[in-house]
């Protein structure tokens, strides 16, 4: 997959970076959803937060596969300096998407009612 030490890192910057992104917008959409006063908007607003969240999720996942079928190729690179940030940061995104799933249900309960 990759040819030389420079593109796994690049790659591996790259990737994220980008789930740094929609971290950060998923994020910003939270707090958006607690300013909006109309509750049937903030409760869709939530809802395209825990989007970009799985989002985030998912590029990590296929992330930590692309870092694991190059590993042969770059065991120095990868194993000594990098391997355990994204194991880190999928850790925390799972948690926070759990912990934000069920704040989205209780929104979403409490607008039917």
């Amino acid at each position: 997959m990759f040819k030389t030490e420079k593109e796994i890192l690049m790659y591996f910057h790259t990737s994220l970076r980008n789930v740094g992104l929609m971290t950060s917008i998923s994020l910003a959409l939270q707090a958006y959803s607690t300013r909006v006063n109309i509750n049937s908007k903030a409760v869709s607003i939530y809802f395209a937060h825990l989007v970009f969240l799985a989002l985030a999720i998912y590029v990590n996942i296929l992330f930590i596969q692309d870092l694991r079928t190059s590993k042969n190729s770059f065991e120095k690179v990868i194993e000594n300096r990098w391997i355990n940030v994204p194991y880190v940061i999928i850790t925390f995104l799972i948690i926070m998407f759990m912990m934000n799933f069920y704040t989205f249900t209780n929104k979403f309960f409490k607008l039917m009612k």
